[in-house]
């Protein structure tokens, strides 16, 4: 008669590294899927490692998104837009516009017309379109070193 062969139990000290370990690179899910990983892997540290690196990732990518969606839900529509959209006929408007206001390349559009955008990004909330924006005034324009893109917007607007 064969006997059923019997669980490796591993100690509570590994099990507490463990933990902790998950706890401190993925938050509480990834305690327990340390916890749950060196029991299921009998206290084997070399694949509980090898299975953990992708893990961390996937439940902190998890984690983000979970916290995004709740931060939206808590806070809907909430966006700073730190461009002030101001009337054209602004008085103290310059008369003339500086230098980076041209695109470097032929043909591309000017600084004015890329902060339009950036401020309608900004309204609509569009990330991709605010991050897009952004680069193309960074690359596409000859900012003063040292100039943000909200005081480069902030000075031709």
């Amino acid at each position: 008669m064969t006997h059923p062969q019997q669980p490796t139990k591993v100690p509570a000290i590994e099990q507490g590294i463990a933990v902790a370990t998950g706890l401190f690179t993925a938050g509480p899910i990834g305690a327990l899927a340390g916890w749950g990983a060196i029991r299921a892997l009998k206290g084997k540290w070399i694949p509980w490692i090898v299975l953990g690196f992708p893990a961390i990732v996937t439940i902190n990518t998890v984690n983000l998104v979970g916290l995004t969606a709740v931060n939206y839900l808590v806070n809907p529509g909430t966006v700073n837009n730190p461009i002030v959209e101001r009337p054209v006929d602004r008085p103290d408007r310059p008369t003339t516009l500086p230098h980076f206001n041209d695109p470097i390349t032929e043909g591309g559009t000017t600084l004015q017309d890329k902060c339009g955008g950036l401020v309608e990004a900004y309204n609509t909330e569009d990330a991709v379109g605010i991050y897009n924006t952004t680069y193309e005034i960074n690359n596409g324009h000859d900012l003063p070193a040292g100039m943000t893109v909200i005081e480069a917007c902030n000075a031709v607007m």
